[in-house]
């Protein structure tokens, strides 16, 4: 949806060059006359300098607002599989059959977080046996029954860490819904049509040397656009958070 405006923002400035253009060669008399007085023109340069300055405010902000996202996605994410990396570690001073259990619950939730909740994610969903699988490892964390000081350790060790689980899924959780909302979308296309097209209205005749910079203008804003339109959402479309460390960690359980 957020291309399709995009799409539609830059066919709308094209086509309105090319009228201006076509408006411009055939009725050359009737244009001049229309120039605006200095006075005007000064007014009418005022308004366009404010109108871009509040736009490239509103834009700088959201370009912040959908790196950030991403970058705590990305973060969340490594520590998430840092945290079970360790309990698994932790599992290997617990006595069996314990430590096999450990074990088996760190591989479960690894692989139900690779194989459904990052597929579900590109759809703003998560996994409901992912939930049920970091339940279960925290339940055997906690019935387990240390027979001395240093399982004890281990066992607070490790429910430390699947806490640490737990708040970074959340948070991952949290972030699949992040994005521009649809009314910040509206005001950056809309002040995006005013940036490009105002300079347009404002002269008295159209130049080689202002189309080319409005064309400049316009590519420049469109690709700002498209930056915030693929970083929208951390975990879809063609630039998005992968599951990466999760596999690394899965196929370091398997080799061990």
């Amino acid at each position: 949806m957020n291309l399709k405006i995009i799409y539609v923002l830059v066919a709308a400035a094209v086509v309105t060059v090319l009228l201006y253009l076509v408006i411009d060669r055939i009725l050359p008399a009737r244009w001049r006359k229309s120039e605006v007085e200095d006075s005007e023109s000064f007014t009418l340069d005022s308004v366009n300098v404010l109108i871009g300055l509040l736009f490239s405010i509103l834009l700088a902000f959201v370009i912040a607002s959908v790196l950030s996202d991403y970058d705590n996605a990305r973060s969340d994410a490594q520590s998430e599989a840092n945290a079970l990396g360790a309990i698994y570690g932790f599992a290997h001073g617990i006595p069996e059959p314990t430590q096999s259990t450990w074990k088996r619950d760190s591989r479960d939730y690894a692989r139900l977080v690779i194989d459904q909740d990052w597929p579900l994610m590109q759809h703003q969903q998560s996994s409901d046996a992912a939930w049920t699988a970091i339940n279960t490892l925290r339940n055997d964390i906690f019935s387990f029954q240390p027979a001395n000081d240093q399982e004890r350790s281990l066992q607070d060790k490790s429910i430390d860490k699947v806490q640490d689980i737990y708040d970074a899924r959340r948070t991952r959780v949290d972030l699949i819904n992040a994005g521009v909302p649809n009314f910040l979308w509206y005001s950056l296309v809309g002040g995006a049509v005013l940036v490009v097209l105002f300079p347009l209205l404002t002269k008295p005749h159209l130049t080689v040397r202002l189309l080319i910079a409005v064309a400049i203008q316009g590519a420049v804003i469109a690709g700002a656009l498209y930056l915030v339109s693929i970083l929208n959402h951390p975990f879809s479309g063609s630039y998005r958070v992968d599951p990466k460390a999760f596999e690394i960690l899965l196929g370091r359980f398997n080799s061990s």
